[in-house]
């Protein structure tokens, strides 16, 4: 008897788990006041990344909090910005709350209706906080005639697909600053990091853009198998660049972040957004809000390159904010607009 009861607990134990960690298709929920409960996602993209880092330590920590205790906020990693608004647009249109960190071209491109690969206006999208950048580094070899983006007119580029943020913001930044077609006037070869890294090496391209945060792990690595150089921007083209297009900005890089490099250089960067939608609860947005706002010495234990604040909360942010997330940033006199 003892056996068989003891048998009936452990197989209880088990399903209480399996519902738990459950597809966040299922589990997501409201109480009868219409309140978030159960699995929330947070998508972010690719695993060991820079944001998927940081959004599964704020994902451990707000669920550890009891902030909400009906919540459980799960990071899920996907392939990029575009697959990260699909699920978000995918779960409003199901009554089900989420979150995502996209890009934060990619994300005003989709909202106004101006993305390639997600067609028609997505209005019911609402921001939440700015939430990190990702810099755009010219990767050249060292002995490369290549000295300036003007100089990349002929050449062979290696970039990450079309519809990505480092395509999307070369592609801008050459047509609007250059006069130059980044299709036309510039070889362009969509590659991943790593065979731009290996083209960087063998000579099969001439350019390769790589980004991440500074000190971007992907550029030491390069150049640790080859010598290569990070090209500046003209600071001039880049200031009226990002003037009339704020998701995008100018990053500095003092000397000797890389290797051989003997100079304070200037280079772009994209911006990346805590982002939801507007039928996600005041409640559940207002809380996430508030604890990631008041945690930054626990959130940054994570990473080091957290650095949400007061003053950066609307960098590079077009789309409106979540009314939750508006409540929390006048309750505390933090500029939004």
């Amino acid at each position: 008897m003892k056996k068989n009861l003891m048998s009936i607990v452990v197989l209880l134990s088990i399903l209480l788990v399996l519902a738990a960690c459950g597809s966040t298709e299922t589990s997501d929920k409201k109480d009868a006041e219409g309140k978030t409960a159960g699995v929330v996602p947070l998508y972010t993209p690719g695993s060991g990344g820079t944001n998927y880092v940081i959004g599964a330590g704020i994902s451990q920590l707000f669920n550890s909090s009891k902030e909400m205790p009906d919540v459980v906020l799960s990071t899920e990693s996907v392939n990029g910005s575009a697959e990260i608004l699909k699920n978000l647009i995918a779960r409003k249109d199901k009554g089900k709350a989420a979150f995502g960190v996209p890009a934060s071209d990619i994300a005003t491109n989709i909202y106004e209706g101006k993305d390639p690969i997600i067609t028609g206006e997505h209005q019911e999208l609402r921001a939440v906080t700015w939430f990190s950048y990702a810099a755009i580094h010219i990767v050249v070899p060292e002995n490369s005639k290549v000295k300036s983006i003007a100089d990349l007119k002929g050449k062979k580029v290696g970039v990450a697909p079309k519809g990505s943020s480092p395509y999307n913001f070369m592609q801008t930044l050459l047509e609007d600053e250059y006069d130059m077609s980044f299709e036309e006037d510039v070889k362009v070869i969509p590659l991943g990091n790593a065979e731009i890294s290996e083209g960087l090496q063998n000579g099969s391209i001439d350019v390769g853009i790589l980004t991440g945060f500074i000190p971007a792990p992907l550029i030491t690595e390069v150049a640790q198998l080859t010598d290569v150089k990070v090209i500046p921007f003209d600071e001039s083209e880049l200031d009226s660049f990002t003037e009339n297009h704020p998701y995008y900005s100018s990053m500095e890089v003092k000397a000797n972040t890389y290797k051989d490099q003997k100079e304070d250089i200037t280079i772009g960067a994209f911006e990346t957004m805590l982002l939801t939608h507007e039928d996600v609860d005041d409640e559940m947005v207002y809380n996430l809000t508030k604890f990631i706002m008041e945690n930054e010495e626990k959130i940054k234990k994570v990473h080091s390159s957290f650095d949400i604040s007061p003053e950066n909360v609307s960098k590079g942010v077009v789309i409106p904010f979540h009314p939750g997330a508006v409540k929390y940033f006048e309750e505390n006199d933090i500029q939004y607009e």
